[in-house]
């Protein structure tokens, strides 16, 4: 934020502090260094029907601690994610919470919970920063801001921007040790690039169908046309609404590649598994002289590389598998095809051992 002098006639006026001088939006900023404090820097993402999108904020808190939040509409945002140790978020719970990075070596940033008196700065001139108003303010850290990680690298937040209005994106950075300097860039609103992919899953097996928009945020300096581990993904293209935003693993695949998420980041992506299942019910006999005649009535997960046939399956799960000894044998029919098998230990697993035969 900038100061400003009006000039009237062929005089001008004092310096004063202008309120809504933000800086651009998708312009490069120099960010003054500080002593200890609580620092604001407004940015302006425009105002008009088309800026809309997700706003991308890439925030580099080097090496000494500074917390991070973030304050458009009303709401705070304080999670980010890099490429090196994915998603970081204070765990407070406290919704205007600063989630504190840096080096995990640190001493100076207090013991938790801690509530200071902090000067605040509101924006800056050149090299200096703005004394805010009030001139200092206080602030705590709760039990679970002080996570840290991020150190000395870009890390990434996305803020949805759905509407014309407000415009205003305040970054807020507290410097809770003796000296703070950190870098910020902004962009302006966008829509988030898109990947087709399928519906989540449990498993990594690769799918066919793949109609399910899934959006994500590259991280700082990437050119991935995919999501990749440590992006931020969403189910619409303003980054409103995380992807799987639980903390049951979900599978998705797009093309040849399964990607993982956790709480709406990707914490794995390898390619896709070409083992596919189906529960289907089979005939069970140990002799393979008496398989041919059983009923079709035991249910069983088969593992298959391609259809569900007995011809292709590599592992059967079932409890019906632990009624004969450990590492026994046996045999299983479906759809007048019957394959041999062994137990795999005292587990439910089996493996065949033979090919397979009609009846």
């Amino acid at each position: 934020m900038a100061n400003y002098r009006q000039q009237t006639v062929s005089s001008l006026g004092l310096v004063t502090s202008c309120s809504s001088c933000a800086e651009p939006c998708g312009v490069g900023v120099t960010i003054p260094s500080g002593q200890q404090g609580y620092y604001n820097v407004d940015f302006d993402a425009g105002e008009t029907v088309s800026d809309t999108g997700a706003i991308i904020i890439y925030f580099n808190p080097q090496s000494v601690p500074d917390g991070i939040r973030v304050l458009y509409d009303s709401v705070y945002y304080n999670t980010v994610t890099n490429n090196t140790e994915g998603r970081i978020q204070s765990t407070s719970g406290v919704s205007d919470a600063f989630t504190i990075l840096g080096s995990a070596g640190s001493t100076c940033v207090p013991s938790t919970p801690n509530t200071t008196t902090y000067n605040y700065y509101n924006g800056f001139t050149g090299n200096t920063w703005n004394a805010g108003s009030p001139a200092t303010q206080s602030i705590t850290i709760n039990s679970g801001d002080d996570v840290r990680g991020g150190a000395s690298q870009y890390n990434t937040l996305v803020i949805p921007k759905t509407s014309a209005t407000p415009n205003i994106v305040s970054i807020q950075v507290l410097g809770p040790c003796s000296g703070t300097a950190w870098n910020v860039s902004v962009s302006c609103p966008a829509a988030l690039p898109s990947v087709l992919a399928s519906a989540p899953q449990s498993t990594d097996a690769c799918q066919s169908t793949q109609n399910t928009s899934v959006y994500f945020a590259k991280n700082y300096n990437d050119t991935n046309t995919a999501p990749i581990v440590g992006n931020f993904v969403f189910t619409d293209e303003n980054g409103a609404t995380p992807l799987n935003n639980t903390s049951t693993v979900q599978y998705y695949i797009t093309g040849t590649i399964a990607f993982s998420v956790l709480n709406g980041v990707v914490v794995s992506s390898a390619a896709c598994n070409s083992v596919s299942t189906c529960v289907v019910n089979v005939g069970f006999a140990v002799s393979n002289f008496d398989i041919c005649n059983t009923t079709e009535n035991n249910q069983v997960t088969l593992y298959h590389n391609g259809g569900c046939d007995l011809c292709l399956v590599t592992k059967a799960e079932g409890s019906i598998i632990t009624t004969v000894g450990a590492n026994g044998f046996f045999h299983i029919k479906y759809l007048n095809k019957q394959l041999p098998m062994q137990r795999v230990g005292t587990t439910n697993t089996a493996l065949p051992t033979g090919s397979c035969l009609s009846c």
